[in-house]
């Protein structure tokens, strides 16, 4: 008995690591010189807010949604703040001077420079 139960716990085990390996993420990558503050919203229960450093990346498995990328580096109340759609397997790109999203396949969907 024990062998069955061994031989479905493995089972189970490779069947879980070859779906996360195979799974997608959006991404949020600041590449700017700037404190930043994504809040990506994906439906009722599902957001993160992340406190992005300059060069600083975080990701959620594959969820498409709003991300809006607020400045913190002047004060504790962001001065400034756009809002991008990202596509499930897509990113978007935090710059100096503009927030760009893309499609999965490296496609730019648009940009927004209001900073």
């Amino acid at each position: 008995m024990n062998r069955y139960l061994a031989t479905g716990v493995l089972t189970l085990v490779l069947v879980f690591s070859a779906l996360l390996s195979s799974a997608d993420a959006m991404c949020v990558y600041n590449d700017s010189k700037y404190n930043v503050r994504a809040l990506f919203t994906c439906g009722f229960g599902c957001s993160n807010n992340w406190k992005l450093d300059p060069n600083d990346k975080e990701c959620r498995p594959g969820a498409s949604g709003e991300v809006t990328v607020y400045i913190t580096s002047w004060t504790s109340t962001p001065l400034s703040s756009i809002m991008r759609h990202v596509s499930s397997h897509g990113w978007i790109s935090i710059g100096d001077h503009e927030v760009c999203a893309y499609h999965h396949d490296g496609t730019k969907v648009g940009c927004d420079d209001r900073w």
